[in-house]
Formats: structure tokens, sequence, C-alpha cells
């Protein structure tokens, strides 16, 4: 959900960011990207644990 609607924002043509909020986004998504990570590995150790 909020990817989705951090996309949405993102793609709208009158959307622009400052250097303050470009770096709050990259961290943002690199959080989620994160945590999209750890939760693939935690299923994929847990299917080859079977």
């Amino acid at each position: 959900m909020v990817t989705s609607d951090l996309v949405s924002q993102l793609t709208k043509p009158t959307f622009r960011a400052d250097s303050d909020l470009e770096l709050k986004l990259k961290n943002i998504i690199i959080q989620q990207l994160d945590m999209l990570l750890v939760m693939f590995l935690d299923l994929l150790s847990n299917a080859l644990l079977r």
C-alpha cells in the first residue's frame, strides 16, 4: 500500500523533489527493498527447510 501510494505521487507530472526530499525518498525506497529482501529470504529458507 505504501509503495503504491508513493509510486502514484512520484508519477504525477506536477511532482518536483528538492534535494532533501530526494534523499528522504531514496531512503524510504531502500528500506522497502530491504524489507522485501528479508521477507523473501525468510520464505526461501522456510521452503528449503521443509
